[in-house]
């Protein structure tokens, strides 16, 4: 089998660009992989890995002695790191938009007029709302001028219209009293970073292996960046968060995997291998 992969390793060799490293030579191999995921979904996770070194290998050397060599030494690891960012949410109060409706106007904008009720007239001042008076020559009563007899005059707060601009709120929305209108709240976890990697390097594989599931260092962001040529990133993930509590020290590496020989599958949605769930996976996390 290692024949064929190695001829495969050879021919898709030539559709890559020039790596700088065996990760330039993953991720270029991710676009060919996910272009004929059907051919690669039926091609066993462990094989891939040997396609990748093996690529690696005849790009460098021309042969895949250096292929062989990695591949009897790798390891694979889950890291983590948390830049301490807090995690934000949309505000559940306010659905995310920053703005609830206005109490005093039930999110129309308008409130009833005070000085007519609603009604949009008050009674007119010159008949005080009786529509007619009596002549004091005739005795009779006529209609008032002023009303055309209705006893009604337009109210002079909303000119009739019956409502008045709600003074609480800007067109029936409020600034939301738990978002402060930032849409989002803080929740207590953490954004963290959490890297998939096959590493052939020892200092690597040793801290991983003493570190692994608990709350002790297993290396500094620094040492792991200065290491980058000594390990490939097969799933990288920056969209998680968790309540870390106290247990890890932000910018420094923490494992909460390692194995030799892990369970793996090909996501054809992505066109790169992952990790299947382990249950002793995230025991960091509480």
């Amino acid at each position: 089998m290692d024949e064929k992969i190695k001829r495969l390793a050879r021919n898709i060799s030539g559709l890559l660009p020039e790596p700088n490293s065996a990760q330039q030579v993953y991720d270029s191999l991710q676009s060919v992989m996910k272009q004929q995921s059907e051919y690669f979904e039926h091609l066993q996770p462990q094989n891939i890995i040997k396609l990748l070194f093996y690529i690696w290998s005849y790009k460098e050397t021309g042969d895949f002695k250096l292929g062989d060599k990695i591949l009897n030494e790798i390891s694979f690891a889950v890291l983590f790191e948390t830049l301490g960012d807090i995690y934000t949410e949309d505000c559940g109060y306010c659905g995310g938009h920053g703005e609830i409706d206005c109490d005093s106007c039930g999110g129309d904008g308008s409130v009833e007029c005070y000085q007519c009720n609603g009604s949009g007239k008050i009674d007119c001042g010159d008949c005080e709302g009786e529509g007619s008076f009596q002549d004091e020559e005739t005795g009779t009563f006529v209609d008032c001028e002023s009303c055309d007899g209705t006893g009604e005059d337009e109210c002079p707060e909303c000119y009739g219209d019956g409502s008045l601009t709600c003074n609480e709120c800007q067109n029936g929305r409020v600034e939301c009293p738990e978002c402060h209108g930032e849409t989002v709240v803080e929740t207590t976890e953490q954004l963290y970073l959490r890297y998939f990697i096959v590493t052939w390097d020892n200092f690597i594989k040793n801290r991983c292996e003493i570190t692994e599931g608990s709350n002790n260092i297993t290396m500094s962001e620094y040492d792991f960046d200065r290491l980058r040529d000594n390990y490939v990133v097969l799933e990288f993930k920056d969209d998680k968060h968790a309540d870390l509590h106290d247990f890890v020290e932000t910018s420094e590496m923490y494992c909460s995997y390692f194995d030799d020989v892990p369970a793996l599958y090909f996501s054809t949605i992505n066109g790169n291998l992952q990790l299947r769930h382990h249950p002793n996976m995230y025991p960091f996390i509480k």
